[in-house]
Order: C-alpha cells, then structure tokens, then sequence
C-alpha cells in the first residue's frame, strides 16, 4: 500500500480486493481487478492503481487508457499516468492527491500514458509496473469507476478491459462508515 505519511484520507475500505486475479483477454497484457472504497479529505484528489504485467517474451507498452464503466457522477477522472517500482513495493490502494507529490516506493519512476517505456515482465521479481488513475471528489453523492479499457502496442497489440471498483463513498456507491 503507498501512502504519503501526513495525508489527509480516511480509506473506508483500503485492502486490494482481487476479484479475478489476472485476467489478459489478449496475450499482450495483464491486469488486475481490484476494487477500492474511500471517501476523501483535503480537496478530495485520490490516486488508484491497477498492476500490469508483460507475459513471457512480450514486450509492450501502454499507448491509452479510458475509463469504460462508472457509477454515480460525485466525481471527475483527472487523468492516468504509469509508474515502475522496485519489488516488493505494494500497489496504490488509494492515495492522496494526483498525481501525488512525492514518490513513496523505492525506485519509482512515472511516466506519462503513450510514452514508449516497457511493462515490466509478470515474472520479474526486481519491479513492479502499475496503471494510474487519479479522480477527485466532485459532491456527496459519490461515485467512480467500474471498468476500464487499457489500449497497448508493441510486440504485439491490443486492449484489455479490466474491471475496477475505484469509488468515492456516497449514497450512489456506498456510505462510508463515521470515524468514531
């Protein structure tokens, strides 16, 4: 899990749900699902994150990303970025801001969605690679993404859907419990 120490978030629900392992509906990519809870503080920026991977003797990389499904509209996409990091740094679950200021995992680098940098290989054991996704709070009601369409070129070429449960608490997702 990266979070920023200080960050102002209360992360209703803040453990990495896999719903389907990885699913790769084409050779060239995999994806984790993953759903997430959270309901911000501060100005409500919330950065997720999706771990990709390369499968064996495949070299790719992501040439766009756009949301696909969503619930509620309490919120905005911000936009999608890729990060490479040193195993075994963990997945952003949810942290604050986006992008977020400072990087929290030994070795991350960003960069910007269409640059040319390879996925890291599903069997390194060195670094991780992971989709960005930062979304902020636009109301009460609440709301996020549920999928996501992730478009890649390389070796070989192609898109994965991946479903992602990346949600802002409110009365059309989930009311997040008060912290007492």
């Amino acid at each position: 899990m990266s979070r920023r120490p200080g960050a102002r978030l209360l992360v209703a629900l803040a453990t990495l749900m896999v719903v389907n392992g990885c699913a790769s509906s084409t050779p060239g990519l995999v994806a984790n699902s993953a759903g997430y809870l959270a309901q911000g503080s501060g100005d409500g920026r919330i950065t997720f994150g999706i771990q990709i991977c390369a499968p064996p003797g495949v070299n790719v990389w992501v040439t766009d990303i756009q949301p696909l499904a969503w619930v509620g509209s309490g919120f905005d996409v911000l936009g999608f970025r890729l990060a490479s990091y040193d195993a075994p740094g963990g997945i952003t679950v949810a942290t604050s801001g986006f992008p977020p200021a400072i990087p929290t995992r030994p070795g991350e680098q960003v960069y910007a969605v269409g640059d040319h940098v390879a996925v890291q290989p599903c069997e390194s054991a060195q670094r991780l690679s992971e989709v960005q996704v930062g979304l902020a709070r636009r109301g009460p009601s609440g709301g996020g993404l549920s999928s996501v369409r992730i478009t890649y070129g390389g070796t070989v070429s192609g898109e994965i859907v991946t479903d992602v449960g990346m949600l802002f608490c409110g009365p059309s997702t989930t009311d997040c419990p008060v912290d007492r």
